[in-house]
C-alpha cells in the first residue's frame, strides 16, 4: 500500500478492512475471494469483485436482489458507501476456463 491517504491517494486502511469484513460476512454465500478495483484519481471510487469457487455459487449470488445493498451497508462502517460504484461476482471455474486462472486478467 503506497502513500498516505489524502487528495492523491486512496485511504487504504478502510479499504483493507472492508475486504476482510466482506470475506467474513459473505463466506456462507460461497465467497472465497474479495477484490477491489479502485479508480486511479480522486475521489477513488471503487468496485467490489466477489469470487466464488463454482459457477453455480456465482449464479446464486448474482441472482440475489439485495447484494449491492448488503455490500453497501457493510461499507458504511468505514464511510466508504458513497465511493462504492458496483459489485461484480465471478467464479474460479470461469476464471480458470476463460482467463487461464488469472484474476488480474479477469478484473480488467
Amino acid at each position: 500500500m503506497v502513500g498516505k491517504p489524502g487528495p492523491q491517494n486512496p485511504n487504504w486502511l478502510p479499504l483493507a478492512s472492508l475486504k476482510t469484513r466482506l470475506r467474513r460476512r459473505l463466506r456462507r454465500d460461497g465467497v472465497v475471494l474479495v477484490g477491489q478495483v479502485i479508480a486511479f484519481a480522486p475521489p477513488f471510487e471503487f468496485w467490489i469483485w466477489l469470487g466464488t469457487a463454482t459457477d453455480q455459487e456465482r449464479d446464486v449470488l448474482r441472482s440475489e436482489d439485495g447484494l449491492y445493498e448488503r455490500v453497501r451497508r457493510i461499507a458504511e462502517k468505514d464511510g466508504l458507501e458513497r465511493l462504492l460504484k458496483g459489485v461484480h461476482v465471478e467464479s474460479q471455474e470461469t476464471v480458470d476456463r476463460e482467463y487461464e486462472g488469472s484474476w488480474s486478467h479477469a478484473m480488467r
